[in-house]
């Protein structure tokens, strides 16, 4: 398949899904997943994984194991209650995986005052 017909499916499908997408976004963007705090998004995405079919592994960083390793850094800010997820789609053929990785967490909102628009609102 070449280049131009592979885009033109993934146009296509946003095309085809366009509300769906603009719902989901709308839905991620009001919850809060200031740092410290993501475990409310990532629950949502998990259910959103599980609701699509998707297969998926949550799990939480045991910060004593980590320091064990002689590579790891002193932690900064505590693990506790900030599960890890990760996504998988299992593809067809014996070709390459591709990895999409990306953070949850925003910083905190400051005065809602300060907002034309409320930042947790789609």
């Amino acid at each position: 398949m070449g280049k131009k017909t592979i885009l033109e499916k993934v146009l296509n499908n946003i095309d085809n899904c366009r509300d769906e997408i603009i719902n989901f976004l709308r839905d991620l963007i009001s919850i809060p997943s200031v740092t410290g705090e993501e475990s409310g998004i990532q629950e949502f995405i998990a259910s959103k994984l599980r609701d699509w079919g998707l297969k998926y592994d949550m799990w939480f960083i045991d910060e004593k194991e980590l320091l064990k390793n002689p590579l790891a850094e002193k932690i900064k800010l505590s693990y506790k209650d900030r599960p890890m997820l990760v996504g998988i789609v299992k593809g067809e053929g014996g070709g390459r995986s591709l990895a999409f990785n990306g953070h949850i967490d925003v910083i905190p909102a400051g005065s809602r005052s300060s907002w034309s628009y409320d930042p947790f609102k789609g």
